[in-house]
């Protein structure tokens, strides 16, 4: 039969041990919690910092060019004159799409975004300009290649997801995304596009008002984002 002084000590053990461990856990939840405030008013003061420099320097929209395929189709016509044939028509489809896409998009900014001064660069330019070369290394709404100054330091992308022309992401020049609550995601799938602007419109119709109402989308987000941050 256990004694009453040995009973005793495992219950004042017992009690203990489950104290530290209330109280272990209590640090980590405290811990965690200001991590988690720390981080979210880090968020805060860059998503209110990236509204600022879009205001003051503009929009760096960067465009899809699919340039490393042209650049790949136009080598092996080069090293094998008999595959010229076959490549060059895919090449010239290829290049009229991505103009039209390109175009369409430029068009729906034009028309719709006034929040701030917009900037078009091809994305196989964006690594040389992030590394602060100089040059023509934009488009103008002609596609042609301009040069463009004062845009050095910090500033804010917007970038195609990939594989998706209607899903497009805010981020930093390092392509990361801007942290929430900033407006940082906008997407429109093309069968929702299809069902509000009717299955017989010309396709290039239904690209062309798809892009005006994701800019449109976004600049009303940018607006209400900055009035709730003033």
């Amino acid at each position: 039969m256990i004694s009453l002084k040995k009973w005793f000590s495992i219950k004042v053990k017992k009690h203990y041990t489950n104290a530290l461990f209330l109280s272990s856990m209590l640090i980590f939840f405290n811990t965690t919690l200001t991590a988690q405030l720390a981080t979210s008013k880090n968020a805060q003061q860059i998503a209110i910092k990236s509204i600022e420099q879009i205001e003051d320097k503009g929009l760096i929209v960067k465009l899809y060019t699919q340039q490393t395929t042209i650049d790949a189709m136009k080598e092996k016509m080069a090293s094998n004159p008999k595959l010229k044939a076959t490549y060059q028509k895919k090449l010239k489809s290829i290049i009229s799409t991505r103009n039209q896409e390109n175009e369409f998009l430029i068009k729906a900014f034009k028309k719709q975004y006034n929040f701030s001064k917009v900037y078009f660069i091809p994305d196989y330019n964006f690594k040389a300009f992030v590394n602060g070369e100089s040059g023509s290394l934009f488009w103008n709404e002609d596609l042609e290649e301009v040069e463009i100054s004062g845009l050095d330091g910090d500033f804010v992308v917007l970038s195609r997801n990939f594989g998706s022309r209607y899903d497009w992401k805010v981020c930093n020049k390092a392509l990361e995304v801007v942290p929430n609550p900033f407006p940082n995601y906008f997407s429109m799938k093309p069968v929702v596009v299809q069902f509000f602007m009717g299955l017989f419109a010309p396709s290039a119709l239904y690209k062309l008002e798809a892009y005006e109402t994701l800019v449109k989308k976004m600049e009303t987000k940018f607006i209400k984002f900055k009035k709730q941050k003033a």
